[in-house]
């Protein structure tokens, strides 16, 4: 009778652990309902509703190994009109949409023009920065979006060509801040010439008669002579006045730097131990800094 119950209990155990197995692989953790459709960026399509996958762990199945992701429902969303949404540029976004509501992060976005809402690629990447509906342009977090804080007009606002730099019909737009901490904040460049502002490459731009850096307007730059290309792949930039370098805390002023001569000290020379040296004919130069020849 013993051995009858211990061959029970086993067959019952094989029984249970094959169901389980089973029910791991076709429904997952998505309940009654079997999903049939990965909706991209985390997010997985059912025959009447949406899940959103907060992380996935690996099971080992005897024959091999199948990661299963653990989800939540979205409550609300439709399964019917869920699609994702494209940015601007080339690649695709976390945000998706249904004919309602947008969502992200497996959460809907609250106060947004489902019909009117798209993410702005930052040129040539995958950065997101900004996203704008029919009434409002946003700020992208790593969190959501957040409606910027000043008047932006949503209709004309878009980046500058190959640039972080944005512009609407009425001013010229930088942010500040980081996605992970959300602080991301839009500010307008002041005096900046809408009509002629242009992109230099390497975060400079220039209008009708300022040299810009990001946002901040060089005060000291010679607007005819200024160079953003001769010495940038280093960090450098240059006017008949001056050199420049780490233009993001400061003015970036190497005081006592020569323009005219400043230059790489070349792979042929004694002293190349490293390719961040520079001089000119006075001083050697490091990372913006004077150091003994």
């Amino acid at each position: 009778m013993k051995k009858i119950l211990i061959t029970a209990g086993s067959v019952m155990a094989i029984i249970f652990l094959a169901f389980g197995t089973w029910f791991i692989i076709n429904r997952t953790t998505f309940g009654k309902e079997k999903i049939f459709e990965y909706a991209g960026d985390k997010y997985y399509k059912g025959f009447s509703s949406i899940y959103y996958r907060d992380f996935e762990y690996l099971i080992d199945l005897g024959w091999g190994f199948k990661y299963i992701p653990l989800v939540n429902k979205i409550d609300g969303a439709d399964s019917e009109s869920f699609v994702g949404i494209r940015g601007t540029a080339s690649s695709g976004s976390p945000y998706l949409k249904d004919k309602n509501a947008i969502y992200y992060n497996g959460k809907k976005l609250e106060g947004i023009d489902a019909a009117s809402f798209e993410v702005l690629n930052y040129p040539s990447s995958d950065i997101n920065i900004y996203a704008k509906d029919i009434n409002h342009v946003y700020l992208v977090y790593d969190s959501g979006v957040s409606i910027v804080g000043v008047v932006a007009d949503p209709r004309t606002f878009n980046f500058i060509r190959e640039s972080s730099i944005a512009k609407d019909s009425r001013n010229i737009y930088y942010y500040e801040g980081e996605t992970s901490r959300n602080d991301r904040s839009l500010k307008i460049i002041a005096g900046a010439d809408l009509a002629s502002f242009v992109s230099l490459g390497h975060n400079f731009y220039k209008d009708n008669t300022n040299i810009y850096y990001r946002g901040k307007k060089i005060e000291t730059a010679d607007y005819q002579t200024f160079d953003t290309t001769t010495l940038a792949w280093k960090g450098y930039f240059r006017d008949k006045n001056y050199v420049y370098y780490d233009l993001i805390e400061s003015e970036g002023i190497v005081f006592g730097a020569d323009p005219n001569t400043f230059h790489q000290i070349q792979s042929g020379d004694s002293r190349y131990a490293r390719d961040s040296l520079f001089e000119d004919k006075n001083y050697m130069y490091e990372f913006g800094r004077r150091v003994s020849k």
